[in-house]
């Protein structure tokens, strides 16, 4: 996605220049086409920008939203204007190279000047329908809301992002404490649960694009999730915790390897009705006609490996379908 190109979309491609490649790709014959993943990343550390390594497999990267495509080419003009980045986009669309950290701040500033817009606005249609989708959303939606505004707190005034080193109150996304943060910073949660819904609709317009044409948009599947981002902290009785998922030595690596993600715990899954590997799925196949998963890694087992460990020595394997976990 970030390879493609899109006027004004600060130089990372954005849903709209996808349904552009795919109404092309069908002109050409085309019968599918096959994206990096779209998770939802740390808005409030864009320097973590792996697609590899998301926040979230439940949602979807901010980055990659066209202003102009849900609210109207003015709209999205009166925010770069307001957020005075029209230099700036133009600066990073120039780029060969992309630069994360600059691109999310400026796209950022146009997300919250057309969110500041939106609330502006009488449109009952388009407000029906953000209030609908976080309806649909519900609990997984607006954790993840609530995390992306925790996050950006307590890197300002602790500057700490992993949620496992806040505060014992914060850790638990059903504690009271979170909700008064919630309740406190309203606006700020609401941004994020606006910033979802136009990624949502854009990635969806991509879709219906494809199919239009007689082609499917095959979407793909993180193997896991970085264990400090909003999924690990919003479901953190189904994930493992102390481990990193890994590879074992090979003839490419021999010293093993260790992702520093993190995933559902087996025996969570099996207790609860693999209830959170359904969710990622079906909001996985929500926007998208074919998912691939990526290394098949997750349907089988894994190569854990202990944060201080090696993953060539201390490494072992963990068996989804057990109901044990080895160390």
């Amino acid at each position: 996605m970030y390879g493609l190109r899109h006027v004004g979309d600060g130089g990372v491609g954005d849903f709209s220049a996808l349904a552009t490649l795919a109404a092309e790709s069908a002109q050409r014959d085309s019968h599918a086409i096959a994206i990096s993943p779209m998770h939802a990343m740390f808005s409030a550390e864009p320097h973590k920008f792996s697609p590899y390594s998301p926040s979230s497999r439940l949602f979807l990267n901010i980055a990659h939203i066209d202003p102009a495509a849900v609210l109207g080419v003015e709209a999205a003009q009166a925010a770069i204007k307001t957020a005075g980045v029209a230099d700036e986009f133009a600066h990073l669309e120039a780029l060969q190279l992309i630069d994360w950290s600059r691109v999310m701040t400026a796209k950022l500033a146009v997300l919250r000047a057309l969110f500041a817009q939106f609330n502006g606005q009488e449109s009952d249609t388009l407000h029906k329908d953000f209030a609908r989708f976080v309806k649909r959303g519900g609990r997984a939606l607006e954790d993840h809301a609530r995390f992306e505004a925790l996050q950006a707190a307590q890197l300002k005034e602790a500057n700490e992002g992993h949620w496992r080193n806040w505060a014992e109150e914060l850790r638990n996304p059903r504690r009271a404490a979170v909700a008064e943060f919630a309740a406190a910073h309203k606006d700020e949660v609401d941004f994020f649960l606006f910033a979802q819904w136009l990624a949502a609709k854009g990635l969806s317009h991509s879709q219906h694009v494809a199919r239009d044409s007689s082609m499917a948009i095959v979407a793909d599947l993180a193997v896991d999730c970085d264990s400090a981002g909003s999924h690990a902290w919003s479901y953190r009785d189904e994930m493992l915790q102390g481990v990193s998922v890994g590879a074992p030595p090979d003839l490419f690596n021999q010293a093993g390897q260790s992702w520093g993600l993190t995933m559902f715990s087996p025996r969570a899954m099996r207790a609860q009705g693999f209830s959170a590997f359904i969710d990622m799925l079906r909001a996985v196949f929500t926007l998208a006609g074919v998912i691939r998963i990526d290394h098949i890694l997750g349907l089988r087992r894994f190569w854990f490996v202990c944060p201080t460990a090696k993953a060539r020595r201390t490494a072992r394997t963990c068996v989804i379908r057990s109901t044990t976990c080895c160390g």
